[in-house]
């Protein structure tokens, strides 16, 4: 073999060796980026799970919000925390701060918080300054709407979620869409309450949890809504109100009783709502945002929020809306234009009607019309039901806590994660 014969077959092979080495370390630098990449996969998957157990953990902590186990006393220095703990197994705070257990089915608890103090514990406070002495409120027809003059309490909610080893948090700010329900009386209306029937209308506050049908046989006694006074069952002692308010003249006969403070009824009042937004503390915009699109007819059992218009022009009052058959709902009815009740009719939560309200005999009964809450009608108010029991016994808690149960009782001001 000549020598350049040689030379020419050693770099061939030195090239092939070359080769043989690229390909085995392409090879190598691919298995630690499968490798990489798979650990990467499986931690993000993770961290996705993590953060759905955060939310749901902010989820838990507006429904105790709404429930009103979260105390609302306007003290700066509230701090309410959401313990993975049963019932009277919660660790102790202190005197400004509320310890609670998780309303999760036992057995199958989401890890968003932990049984025992620490970070990572569900936690609720209230947005204030640094020094804690003054709470943030939200009021959206302000600029800037977040101030602590006026408007709703902005609460921080701090949910920490855990899957295996992987946590991952967030910081939520959230304030109620209505503010503090302003009610006149049981049974407001803008002109004149006239007719015939029997029952109470009751301006007392009462709790949300009174028993349907209290009162149809009389305030006191067994069945009345306040049946037993030196524990106050049924009747808070706090936030009363009369239990007519008219605008105009009140003509009712009957066994029609009034109570409230600073007595049954008011008549020739004047300062009657402008609209439904007064009542729930919120500004006229807000509450058509909120409110939503209108029904041109009346579903058989109203409940949540139940807008019923005929041609979607705002507070023209010319629609004409009844409901003739049994009906049981809740939440919010706002009615622009004219209600018919002539049927067996049991709410929980706020009636509004823009026009008259006419009550009538349902179907013969003799129990026919049963609201928890709060009645106003900007027109008249008219009673033809001599032979039926009437109940209208006013709760703003009844209104808040039903409007609540619509889901849109919260609006998110600001979202952010942390590690």
């Amino acid at each position: 073999m000549r020598p350049r014969d040689r030379v020419e077959r050693g770099s061939a092979l030195v090239v092939a060796l070359l080769v043989l080495l690229t390909l085995s370390a392409i090879a190598t630098m691919m298995l630690v980026n499968i490798n990489v990449d798979t650990k990467s996969s499986g931690t993000a998957v993770l961290e996705s799970r993590a953060l759905n157990l955060a939310e749901a953990g902010v989820g838990e902590a507006l429904e105790r919000i709404r429930s009103g186990d979260v105390p609302d006393l306007l003290d700066p220095m509230m701090v309410t925390q959401i313990f993975l703990a049963a019932p009277g197994r919660v660790p102790a705070l202190g005197a400004d701060s509320t310890a609670l257990a998780t309303s999760q089915p036992a057995g199958s608890w989401l890890a968003y918080s932990s049984a025992a103090r620490g970070p990572d514990v569900l936690t609720i406070r209230y947005k204030t300054d640094q020094a804690r002495t003054l709470i943030y409120r939200y009021d959206r027809s302000l600029i800037p709407p977040v101030q602590t003059g006026s408007g709703q309490p902005i609460f921080v909610v701090t949910s920490t979620g855990r899957k295996g080893k992987v946590f991952r948090g967030i910081v939520t700010e959230v304030t109620r869409i209505s503010g503090p329900i302003k009610l006149l009386a049981a049974l407001a209306a803008g002109g004149s309450v006239t007719g015939s029937s029997s029952g109470v209308i009751c301006g007392h506050e009462h709790r949300a949890e009174t028993p349907t049908g209290a009162a149809w046989s009389g305030r006191t006694g067994r069945g009345g809504c306040a049946e037993d006074p030196p524990v106050r069952r049924w009747e808070t002692g706090a936030g009363d109100a009369t239990g007519v308010w008219a605008g105009e003249a009140m003509t009712c006969s009957g066994p029609l009783f009034e109570y409230g403070i600073p007595r049954g009824a008011l008549r020739h009042q004047t300062g009657f709502y402008s609209g439904p937004w007064e009542v729930l503390g919120m500004s006229e915009s807000a509450f058509f945002d909120w409110l939503g699109p209108s029904l041109s007819f009346a579903p058989p059992n109203p409940t949540g929020l139940v807008h019923l218009d005929n041609n979607s022009i705002r507070q023209d009052a010319a629609g004409s809306f009844k409901y003739t058959g049994r009906t049981t709902g809740s939440g919010l009815l706002y009615v622009d234009g004219d209600l018919v009740i002539g049927s067996p009719f049991t709410y929980r939560g706020l009636v509004y009607v823009e026009g008259n309200l006419y009550l009538q005999d349902g179907l013969g009964l003799a129990d026919n019309c049963w609201i928890l809450g709060a009645v106003v009608a900007r027109g008249s108010v008219q009673f033809s039901s001599p032979a039926s029991s009437t109940a209208i016994l006013m709760s703003s808690q009844a209104v808040a806590q039903n409007l609540n149960k619509t889901g849109n009782g919260f609006a998110t001001l600001s979202w952010r994660e942390f590690p």
